[in-house]
């Protein structure tokens, strides 16, 4: 059996399955008595769409027996998306889950760096929360429906070594640890209409459709105090690096700093 795959619903000539989520819901066929075992489902994610995951969870429901959902993701989708919409959405998604006995956990990953990687992973557990089998998919694919559901042509390497799978769920916990809040500050809630006039700009979907976006070259720019200048000239403090600033000759913010999905 192979174990890197391309992941893709119209490649026919070359995929190996339609799609990451295909790839994963097929891969619990190959669990043992996947209903009477608890399982857990870990994504890790840069880029996001909350709107498919309880759809996802509904599938895989069918197949195995779910306890838990964690989801890690950028914290820059927090500005792309909408402070407000992302904290309407996982208050959503946390409601329903729990109605089907789920309990659902999530995570904005907030570093000076962009957190890129994308993996997911199954773990089936014991009555002693021990883990016991499971896979895991580490793949370019996002979990957004161009990267996840097939439009956009990925590759993912399976696993379904318990150790790897051990593995994979101590680098996802460390990330959690170090990097993970799930609390949106008040003030960037307060820069909502901010944010959305800068991503509904920086998209270059209205009036005029351009080629790429602007997300590289359009920036703000912060004219600093005496005061400030000598405190930035020892590094950018970690609460504004984490928040997309930069310094040059001023005090840049690029607030979506991300690539094209």
């Amino acid at each position: 059996m192979k174990n890197i795959f391309i992941l893709n619903q119209n490649a026919t000539g070359c995929a190996h399955y339609n799609s990451a989520r295909v790839a994963l819901l097929d891969s619990c066929d190959f669990l043992l008595k996947p209903q009477k075992h608890n399982h857990e489902l870990l994504i890790l994610t840069c880029y996001v769409d909350l709107d498919i995951l309880v759809p996802f969870y509904n599938e895989m429901a069918k197949i195995i027996k779910i306890s838990k959902i964690k989801l890690l993701f950028d914290f820059s989708e927090v500005y792309r998306i909408g402070p407000v919409a992302v904290d309407g959405k996982v208050k959503s998604i946390q409601k329903k889950l729990k109605g089907f006995g789920v309990n659902f956990e999530y995570a904005f990953l907030a570093s000076s760096n962009l957190t890129h990687g994308k993996g997911y992973a199954v773990l089936q557990k014991n009555a002693a929360n021990e883990i016991i089998a499971g896979f895991t998919l580490v793949t370019s694919s996002n979990f957004t429906r161009p990267g996840f559901e097939g439009q956009n042509v990925e590759i993912g390497q399976l696993s379904f070594s318990k150790k790897v799978v051990q593995e994979f769920k101590d680098i996802f916990e460390n990330l959690e640890n170090k990097c993970g809040k799930t609390k949106i500050d008040k003030q960037i809630f307060e820069q909502e209409e901010y944010l959305f006039h800068y991503a509904l700009l920086e998209s270059g979907v209205f009036l005029h459709k351009w080629a790429g976006n602007l997300k590289q070259d359009l920036a703000i720019s912060y004219n600093l105090t005496e005061t400030a200048v000598k405190i930035i000239k020892q590094g950018v403090p970690f609460n504004l690096a984490e928040n997309s600033f930069s310094l040059g000759k001023k005090l840049l913010r690029k607030v979506l700093e991300l690539e094209t999905l």
